[in-house]
């Protein structure tokens, strides 16, 4: 069976305290995972169970999108790039707070008269991190985003390898699908999913993956999660989702996997 992340007591910042978990100017945690805003980067970290040091998961950045493209068009000869939101994009209004139990943080993404607002949420004691989008300028907006999970040029400052596997559950069947990263060296992926999506590499203990939220009691349907070619370290997906770790110390195939995204996605699902 899998084992879920555990974490001891520690001595951890001042700031908003409540039933373990804490808010300060820009971060939001509890006894297991951080959130902390700087500039327009999210920064999710795990804390480890052994050390309590608090190891960083991943970096993700609001980069946004215009449908249809014609309308993105002005904007990428204007400021170059491929995606909305840049460098030169400022995030605003950032507020921390406990809502319902959970610690919460909000913030702007705005590009001139275009903005987004977000809200990320640790839901109540669990390790999930929920991301979703609770205001935007124009309908036309999409809020996109990139995860980044492992730079091996700044290996001292993550935590996990780079992930060689993927396993996700197909919508129309509801069956196991998986992948290999070995298979996608020379071309981006897309698989579709309507709970899970988790990368592993075998002989790790370590893992992460994104559950996506029921919507009426039931799977979200056919949700995309986009991977750049070679290793599965960057995704690109829309909001709404949620952003686990775990440890595990079962052998990582398609059956373990496959019962850890159930068992995931049901105790996610019990936040909604």
């Amino acid at each position: 069976m899998p084992i879920l992340i555990h974490v001891s007591h520690a001595e951890v910042p001042s700031g908003k305290v409540s039933a373990g978990m804490l808010t300060g100017d820009n971060w939001i945690q509890n006894e297991k995972v951080k959130v902390t805003v700087e500039g327009r980067s999210v920064s999710v970290h795990v804390r480890d169970v052994n050390t309590d040091a608090w190891n960083r998961l991943s970096l993700g950045q609001l980069q946004g999108l215009l449908t249809p493209d014609e309308l993105l068009k002005p904007f990428r000869k204007k400021n170059g790039g491929y995606y909305l939101f840049g460098e030169e994009t400022a995030v605003e209004n950032l507020k921390t707070e406990m809502k319902d139990g959970s610690a919460v943080i909000r913030f702007r993404t705005r590009l001139e008269d275009l903005w987004i607002d977000t809200q990320i949420k640790i839901l109540a004691g669990s390790a999930f991190v929920f991301t979703e989008t609770v205001g935007r300028s124009s309908d036309s907006l999409v809020p996109h985003w990139s995860l980044s999970f492992h730079r091996p040029w700044e290996s001292s400052k993550w935590w996990m390898p780079a992930m060689t596997h993927l396993l996700f559950d197909d919508p129309a069947t509801s069956k196991p699908k998986s992948m290999a990263a070995v298979n996608h060296r020379d071309s981006h992926k897309s698989p579709l999913s309507a709970r899970y999506c988790i990368a592993y590499r075998p002989g790790r203990d370590r893992l992460w993956g994104v559950l996506w939220p029921p919507e009426g009691g039931q799977p979200s349907g056919r949700r995309r999660i986009q991977f750049p070619p070679g290793a599965i370290v960057v995704a690109y997906l829309d909001t709404p989702y949620v952003l686990f770790s775990e440890i595990t110390d079962v052998e990582k195939n398609e059956e373990t996997m496959s019962g850890l995204g159930e068992k995931l996605y049901k105790q996610m699902s019990t936040f909604f």
